[in-house]
């Protein structure tokens, strides 16, 4: 049973990277993701966390991924951009409520 629990938090992780590569291929191009997506891979917080059933990288996904949407919103305003933000800000808020609970 254990073993199922922590299978989301480790999704969740490879969910935060590939955001973290994405936004900075974005950036700084190709080269930049892929160094952020090393940095992020062998950060020893993300290592130790990551297969731990908590809210911490949850809260780190959704509220990344929130920002993530909201910087491209800021570039090209649309009803649909605004939606996704919306649902984004909404996880994000319902993971950090967990979290101080």
């Amino acid at each position: 049973m254990l073993f199922w629990s922590r299978i989301a938090p480790v999704v969740i992780s490879l969910g935060l990277a590939v955001v973290v590569l994405a936004w900075a291929s974005e950036l700084w191009g190709p080269a930049g993701g892929l160094l952020a997506l090393f940095l992020y891979v062998f950060d020893p917080t993300i290592t130790a966390h990551a297969e731990l059933v908590t809210t911490d990288v949850g809260c780190a996904f959704f509220s990344t991924l929130f920002l993530f949407c909201l910087r491209r919103y800021a570039q090209a305003s649309s009803l649909g951009r605004l939606a996704i933000c919306g649902i984004t800000l909404g996880l994000a808020l319902e993971r950090s409520s967990r979290a101080s609970s």
